[in-house]
């Protein structure tokens, strides 16, 4: 890339959510070509550059800056506010650039805490009256509405359509979406990363099976990782996610090549990957990453020798119960107490993600009126619940609970552990519960 630059000319390079773990390649463009390069990035910096290197990243030794946890997108954001800041653009232009730090640093899961809270708050106004004709076109190919939009709804809904583009071909039409302000290519742009998000869904939901075959028994392993023939690597990050999600354990994938493996980690909040994988640096080829979840490429000789070293790491540094999925419940609540003034009063600690949780509550000997598995080959839990203390009966959806129907025997009794959510339908709105889990 730095050679087809340099061939036109290019006397400049700035990075957004990458460059830290690139030395080698900015020592290239500079010594063969004289290209100088800016650095904007927020992943774990991995070399100590010297004064002569841009680097702009708040997580490195020495940098001032007072919140360490903006994505990529946030910290390019800085540089927009420090440019107009010395040209006369007034009127706060660049606000409407906030549709795009939202949906930036809820896709790359930073935690919506501190300043990423307050542009992703201000952010979801301009999502919800956005003038980008390509977001107007690529919610409405999914089916929500901007008044609808939440933060759940950018996470699980727009993000995954915004990346698909990029894991399974080119980013190029979903940057192409975003700029456009053709009605007919914006349309066309628009269902083709619908399609292509449907094919990703398809791809990762086998590579999950067969990551799974090849991982067998978890039993008590400590770290996890499956490597399969050309694996893409648009894909393997969500497979090891999915996996680590599921095992609560450190997962690692990866796609091997002729010579390498390139792959991705996710890990569990006890177990700080990037960490563990620069320990390593020696067997690597190149790593880069955060604390929950990394890149890394190695030469096929040297895969079984990084796993061996990552499995002692697992092995000193985690105990049996940092590897037992956890719920962390804000408190125990009685149905009598489960209102409309609540549901207001909660929607001030939005938005929410991750650092930020939606607050989880738990109510015990809960009477269950109905139990039935809805949706397709019935994967999601419907469920009619009232407690002793309270007329009033609760609907609650489960979803992916549908295979757990037949646990609520017995008594009928439960204690349940939910979500206080809103149910809209034709025009009605309804308190309704959302299951995280239970027990009979």
């Amino acid at each position: 890339a730095i050679d087809w630059l340099a061939k036109k000319d290019i006397n400049l390079i700035v990075t957004c959510d990458c460059g830290v773990s690139n030395k080698e390649e900015i020592d290239y463009a500079k010594e063969k070509y004289d290209i100088d390069c800016v650095v904007f990035d927020h992943h774990h910096v991995p070399t100590k550059f010297s004064d002569d290197y841009i680097i702009v990243d708040a997580k490195q030794d020495g940098d001032k800056y007072p919140f360490k946890e903006l994505a990529g997108v946030g910290v390019v954001f800085k540089l927009v506010q420090a440019i107009v800041s010395r040209i006369d653009l007034s009127n706060g232009w660049e606000k409407k650039l906030l549709d795009l730090v939202t949906i930036g640093t809820i896709a790359d899961c930073c935690p919506i805490v501190g300043e990423n809270r307050t542009l992703v708050k201000y952010g979801m106004d301009i999502i919800k009256k956005t003038e980008r004709l390509g977001l107007q076109k690529l919610m409405e190919s999914a089916r929500i509405s901007p008044e609808e939009v939440t933060a759940d709804r950018i996470g699980y809904v727009i993000a995954p359509r915004v990346n698909a583009a990029g894991r399974m071909e080119r980013a190029s039409a979903a940057y192409m979406l975003l700029l456009t302000d053709d009605v007919k290519r914006a349309d066309w742009l628009a269902q083709k990363i619908e399609q292509t998000n449907s094919r990703r869904r398809v791809l990762t939901g086998k590579l999950v099976d067969e990551a799974k075959e090849e991982i067998g028994e978890v039993g008590d392993q400590k770290v996890l990782m499956a490597v399969g023939w050309k694996w893409p690597l648009g894909v393997v990050g969500i497979v090891a996610g999915r996996i680590c999600e599921e095992f609560s354990r450190p997962t690692l994938i990866g796609g091997k090549g002729l010579k390498e493996c390139v792959g991705s980690a996710r890990s569990i909040p006890a177990f700080n990957i990037i960490e563990a994988i620069s320990s390593c640096e020696d067997i690597l080829l190149e790593y880069g990453g955060h604390k929950q979840a990394a890149g890394f490429s190695v030469k096929n000789e040297k895969l079984e020798e990084f796993y061996t070293k990552l499995k002692k790491i697992a092995e000193d540094k985690l105990s049996v119960e940092d590897l037992q999925p956890v719920i962390e419940v804000d408190t125990e609540i009685d149905f009598k107490n489960i209102n409309w003034e609540l549901y207001e009063k909660l929607l001030c600690l939005e938005p929410h993600g991750i650092g930020n949780q939606k607050p989880i509550f738990m109510a015990k000997n809960i009477r269950v009126l109905d139990a039935r598995g809805v949706g397709r080959d019935n994967k999601h839990l419907k469920m009619k619940l009232k407690s002793d203390s309270e007329s009033k009966i609760f609907d609650v959806i489960g979803f992916n609970h549908g295979h757990r129907v037949d646990e609520l025997q017995g008594d009928g009794k439960m204690d349940i552990v939910f979500e206080l959510d809103v149910n809209e339908w034709n025009g009605e709105r309804i308190l309704q519960l959302r299951l995280v889990d239970f027990k009979a």
